[in-house]
């Protein structure tokens, strides 16, 4: 039986995690939209886990304009400490903060596969 939202304590949905080397809560339950983590709200409809959680943890969460941003950039990271709230546009300052730093590289889906773009140095063409 799954446990719905509304029944949900930070530690029971913490419990369903398993913790990697970077310290990331990696969420063993569902996962949508390239790996984020979605929990049931109990009523035919479900949610992001980040949203949840940052919400158990005393943050209103509910301006949909508020977005569950990772720190460690894994998307099925539920640990409250590699989370932070932000807007869309702090979001992807912080992606390309990481990118530009070489922290991380660009990626996205496309057709259902995970494509890595990396940068290409600029080499000048001699005459």
């Amino acid at each position: 039986m799954k446990t719905k939202f509304r029944d949900a304590s930070l530690e029971q949905i913490l419990a369903n995690t398993t913790v990697n080397e970077n310290g990331c809560m990696v969420w063993n339950g569902t996962k949508k939209n390239g790996g984020y983590a979605i929990i049931s709200l109990g009523n035919g409809q479900a949610t992001k886990a980040t949203r949840i959680v940052m919400s158990l943890m005393g943050y209103d969460m509910t301006d949909k304009k508020k977005y569950a941003c990772h720190k460690c950039d894994n998307k099925s990271c539920i640990n409250p400490d590699h989370l932070f709230i932000g807007t869309s546009s702090d979001n992807q300052k912080d992606h390309w903060a990481k990118v530009k730093a070489g922290k991380t590289i660009r990626g996205g889906f496309r057709h259902g596969v995970f494509h890595i773009w990396k940068p290409t140095p600029w080499v000048p063409v001699e005459d």
